[in-house]
């Protein structure tokens, strides 16, 4: 596990889905997305509440950036091999 790991967000896809095949995907997406459990210290956001809340023209936020910041951490499903986190 990676323990500097602070926060996690997920990515909902299920209203993507179009069809007879959509309304269980939510159904089932809503389901998964209660049994969330984030260990001791850690926070899972979900994307798409989040990005509700934003400005259509601009993010809002306080963070400060700097050029040592690591703003995304990217992991793969290991579909071409192992699988890996890219930074």
């Amino acid at each position: 596990m990676l323990t500097s790991v602070e926060h996690v967000i997920g990515v909902d896809i299920a209203h993507y889905v179009q069809g007879l095949t959509g309304p269980i995907a939510r159904m089932i997406q809503r389901k998964m997305r209660k049994s969330i459990t984030m260990p001791g210290g850690k926070t899972y956001y979900n994307f798409t509440q989040g990005i509700k809340k934003q400005n259509a023209d601009q993010l809002m936020f306080d963070r400060q950036f700097t050029k040592e910041t690591i703003s995304s951490l990217f992991c793969t499903g290991g579909t071409t091999g192992l699988p890996k986190i890219a930074q």
